[in-house]
């Protein structure tokens, strides 16, 4: 009877988080389009170039700040909650310090690499991280007791303050600075809020610091990094080697619309990978209920996203003079190209949760790591040759070859 209890207790906060997940993920999606909607319409495709371009750059070089760090708390204070205020203290204080080395060097990096508005816009963003930092840390103190809707309030909470922040830039006709500098004072506020949460919830006055640690702190976050570095790397790399070529700012406006598109609407496939990956863990690699379950979810999959991609390829420049407005119609047949990716990944996506279902999380970042070589790899041509375009073939090439290389390798598994 205890058994079953338990049971029944495990499904409910299941249940719980992943619809508290979901609708925020739902609710955060629709902010963020509609944020990079305005932004898009208000700073013409050149500044949403330069815009797009200070995120993919700040975004590449945080990327251990932003997560690794984080996640490998979560491991642990799930196995030990204990041991929080040991493990929040330290990896906050070694946030603070990354972003303040990133800033650093960004501050010395040659024009060649970044000109002097972008790599301003760039050090404000940076420091915006601290506090992203500092509230990552704090957040997974509810992940970690499975109380998702305290994260989910967070996110929505987050999205909305910068939307209305943005709004005013928007309606005071600021600038690229002024949206660098109310993304800063976002992020701090969102500090501040997790803060309270936390200490009103569990108590927390104090943390435990402890520089021994933190080697082996950055240590156990190298897997949790790179596995996270593949996944945000695709479009952004794209970005930044757009303006070490010197494409120009418009086509790198134009590509981030695009992609900003394409991004969002990876939320359908990317929630149900959530969703059955617990149903596929459950159950035996070489059962026949298993092999079937991995077959129909392909191609649910695909058919949640086949109808928009066909819509995306046969309406490109009529989807983007809606969303963006006019001036973005010249990026349709890099949308159009992309739609592809959407097909490609739709199954990528199913093919990454039945890998890591069964303990193949290794395998996984190898495949995803070669995909991004070659994305780098034909970049260097395919941009140089056909700009914003060119990085659209290469996304979608990358994405293919990924797609084929996991479905080899899925294949063999079941010999």
């Amino acid at each position: 009877m205890f058994n079953i209890k338990k049971t029944l207790k495990d499904n409910r906060v299941l249940l719980k988080n992943n619809i508290a997940l979901t609708i925020t993920s739902v609710i955060e999606k629709i902010l963020l389009l509609l944020t990079a909607v305005f932004l898009a319409r208000y700073l013409g495709v050149a500044d949403y170039g330069k815009w797009g371009l200070v995120l993919s750059f700040c975004a590449i070089i945080s990327i251990i700040n932003d997560y690794g760090l984080r996640i490998d708390m979560m491991r642990k204070i799930s196995k030990s909650f204990s041991k929080i205020k040991t493990e929040i203290g330290n990896v906050m204080i070694l946030s603070v310090i990354i972003s303040t080395a990133l800033i650093i060097i960004t501050i010395f990096l040659p024009s060649a690499i970044l000109d002097g508005e972008i790599k301003s816009l760039c050090i404000v963003i940076l420091a915006a991280g601290i506090f992203n930092g500092v509230s990552g840390a704090l957040m997974n103190t509810f992940s970690a007791k499975q109380m998702m809707e305290y994260n989910s309030f967070v996110r929505v909470a987050s999205a909305t303050l910068m939307i209305i922040g943005y709004l005013g830039v928007i309606f005071f006709h600021q600038g690229l600075m002024a949206l660098a500098i109310v993304t800063l004072i976002n992020r701090a506020l969102i500090s501040i809020i997790v803060m309270f949460l936390v200490r009103k919830k569990f108590s927390i006055n104090t943390l435990i610091i402890k520089p021994e640690m933190w080697k082996s702190l950055l240590l156990s976050a190298i897997p949790f990094t790179i596995g996270f570095a593949i996944s945000r790397i695709y479009f952004k790399i794209d970005m930044v080697m757009m303006s070490w070529m010197n494409t120009g700012d418009f086509q790198l406006g134009l590509y981030n619309a695009t992609t900003n598109i394409i991004v969002n609407l990876q939320f359908l496939p990317l929630t149900f990978g959530y969703t059955i990956f617990p149903i596929l863990s459950s159950l035996s690699m070489t059962s026949k209920s298993f092999v079937e379950k991995y077959n129909r979810y392909i191609k649910i999959s695909l058919a949640i996203v086949l109808p928009i991609a066909i819509i995306i390829a046969l309406f490109p420049s009529l989807i983007l003079n809606i969303i963006f407005g006019k001036s973005y119609e010249t990026g349709a047949l890099s949308l159009r190209i992309l739609s592809l990716f959407l097909l490609f990944s739709a199954v990528t996506i199913v093919q990454k949760n039945r890998l890591s279902a069964t303990g193949h999380q290794k395998l996984i970042i190898k495949v995803m790591f070669a995909g991004i070589i070659l994305n780098i790899l034909m970049n260097l041509y395919f941009i140089k040759a056909f700009g914003y375009v060119g990085a659209s073939i290469t996304t979608v090439i990358s994405e293919f070859v990924t797609m084929v290389i996991f479905t080899i390798l899925i294949m063999r598994m079941k010999d």
